[in-house]
């Protein structure tokens, strides 16, 4: 996500590549404050017409451009910054959802299932909307990829309507809702 006027070139720092002006970049303007989202093959070197290779990166810099050619204060928001190597339409096209089975749920047993970037540890929480009460809090030690985690409520829990969200570090996954009906 980024906000501002003018342009952001980002350099991709390579280890295998020791003059600056040699590293990959790719210039990108800004129009407003939206996600962007930048191929690998997008990226050049004045040194070569060979696609990146990845491999060595260490560090990468983001640079703002001004283009108005006057001395300007800027104001630059640049936030959740990511890397994937799907294509950038299905990465930004793919949200943060969590899927529930069964839905409604009788018995308060059902399995939740989301896709996740990294390994990582999340908190899974079941909210009445009635009360807006936390009923559950489960942590869960997500892997890469595909996960499914299964998930019990206590039998004390009323029918009705629930909230089922999970959170990561910098990562909040769309809430879901959820039905429970008594046995």
């Amino acid at each position: 996500n980024a906000t501002g006027a003018g342009s952001v070139t980002v350099t991709l720092v390579k280890k295998s590549i020791t003059d600056w002006k040699n590293q990959y970049t790719y210039t990108m303007p800004l129009d407003g404050a939206k996600e962007y989202g930048i191929n690998l093959n997008q990226f050049t070197s004045k040194a070569t017409a060979s696609a990146i290779n990845a491999n060595d990166i260490t560090a990468v810099n983001f640079s703002f451009n001004n283009t108005r050619n006057v001395p300007t204060n800027v104001s630059i928001n640049l936030s959740k910054a990511r890397f994937t190597t799907a294509t950038i339409a299905t990465a930004i096209a793919t949200e943060n959802t969590v899927t529930i089975y069964p839905n409604p749920t009788t018995g308060g047993k059902f399995t939740t299932s989301f896709t996740s970037e990294l390994a990582q540890p999340m908190v899974l929480k079941v909210i009445e909307t009635s009360t807006g009460k936390t009923v559950k809090t489960q942590f869960v030690n997500a892997t890469k990829g595909a996960n499914q985690v299964a998930v019990s409520l206590n039998n004390e829990q009323a029918s009705g309507l629930y909230i089922v969200s999970l959170e990561a570090d910098g990562v909040k996954y769309n809430a879901a809702k959820l039905m429970v009906n008594k046995k």
